[in-house]
């Protein structure tokens, strides 16, 4: 009982010490974040690849894995689900690379949009995880 307890308060604990972070910080830990699921999804980060790399190669993927599946017609000026993922695996390499790489540090926008992107991702990056879950299981 004592460790389920423990568990639960780190559990519950974790969001407030996620907002305790800088916007660089955020970021940082969010692209680990999606390079893991992906990773445990089947797609990891190679060593070689830059981070603009690895979103290019992430986000092929993700569309790929789509299977051109849409739930109806688009509407003029709405993009595809694989372009919204896209677009996500960008938003939150772009927060990376200018935390790691730039000359200025995020700031509260910045990191909301990663945050956001983030929210919108992890499901289809799990998805991916649980896929391949399932793939494993049938050997």
């Amino acid at each position: 009982a004592g460790i389920a307890t423990l568990a639960l308060l780190v559990w519950a604990l974790y969001p407030v010490w996620e907002q305790r972070l800088s916007a660089s910080q955020y970021a940082g830990l969010i692209y680990q974040r999606m390079a893991r699921y992906a990773d445990w999804g089947g797609r990891p980060r190679r060593s070689s690849e830059t981070p603009a790399e690895y979103a290019s190669a992430l986000s092929q993927d993700l569309a790929s894995r789509h299977g051109g599946f849409r739930l109806g017609p688009l509407t003029t000026g709405a993009s595809s689900p694989s372009d919204q993922d896209a677009e996500r695996v960008r938003t939150i390499t772009d927060g990376y690379e200018a935390a790691s790489y730039g000359s200025q540090p995020l700031d509260q926008s910045q990191r909301e949009q990663v945050q956001k992107a983030w929210q919108r991702l992890k499901s289809r990056l799990w998805s991916l995880v649980l896929a391949r879950g399932k793939g494993a299981k049938k050997r």
